[in-house]
């Protein structure tokens, strides 16, 4: 089980949780997850009793079984199911080598592209953005993740003319 989140699952007895692992499971790998806004007074993983199960490298708003690193896992837009990580979430390049089971995320997007596997569905993916003039050549480089906002100001003289534009979406 690598590179999963579990966002406000719901359990069998219709409280919030996390995953179960079964007591069938041997040898299971729970590996790379996210596991957010699940019921804090529930686990976030039940283990109900499997044999050789390896955890490794879970995140989670709170502490329990399985669970690597406590925080805030920093989603795009986890409300309206946009599970894509922020340039600050805990989740880039924190995770475990899968390699070669798993080569990459939810978009197609090669792992890892970073340093190291990011943590959940989705790689953060940097976006260079080149923008160039005629009569003189400038080049702007920003690195931006799915609908990161930035705001470009250029202004060109002797004329001084201004240009104000927000890019907030960015197709790839």
């Amino acid at each position: 089980f690598h590179n999963n989140v579990g966002y406000n699952c719901l359990g069998q007895d219709g409280y919030s949780t996390g995953f179960y692992i079964h007591a069938a499971s041997t040898d299971a790998q729970f590996k790379n997850n996210i596991l957010y806004a699940n019921n804090a007074a529930r686990p976030q993983v039940t283990d109900l009793g499997s044999t050789n199960t390896i955890y490794a490298k879970n995140l989670s708003e709170q502490s329990g079984l399985g669970i690597a690193i406590v925080d805030n896992p920093d989603f795009v837009d986890p409300t309206n199911f946009d599970f894509h990580l922020q340039s600050v979430s805990p989740a880039r390049n924190t995770g475990d080598n899968l390699s070669p089971d798993v080569t990459d995320d939810f978009d197609g997007n090669a792992r890892p592209l970073g340093s190291a596997y990011d943590i959940g569905a989705f790689e953060f993916v940097e976006w260079p953005m080149a923008v160039s003039a005629q009569q003189g050549t400038f080049t702007i480089l920003a690195s931006m993740a799915v609908n990161d906002t930035i705001d470009l100001v250029l202004g060109f003289t002797p004329k001084f003319i201004l240009l104000f534009y927000t890019l907030t979406e960015l197709q790839y």
